[in-house]
């Protein structure tokens, strides 16, 4: 699945390992080969996350 998704600030996603990630309204978090990244993006106020094919 390579296609981005958006959901909704203070909702919850299903991340690999079993983990959970909180959606914070400044942070953005790509799931990319098993790893999270974080990064600051004031522009956006939702989580945007994208499963890489191939993960």
């Amino acid at each position: 699945m390579s296609q981005a998704e958006a959901k909704e600030v203070g909702s919850y996603i299903s991340s690999i390992n079993g983990r959970e990630i909180l959606i914070d309204k400044k942070v953005r978090v790509e799931i990319v080969k098993g790893d999270v990244k974080e990064r600051n993006d004031k522009a956006t106020m939702i989580m945007r996350y994208r499963h890489i094919e191939g993960f």
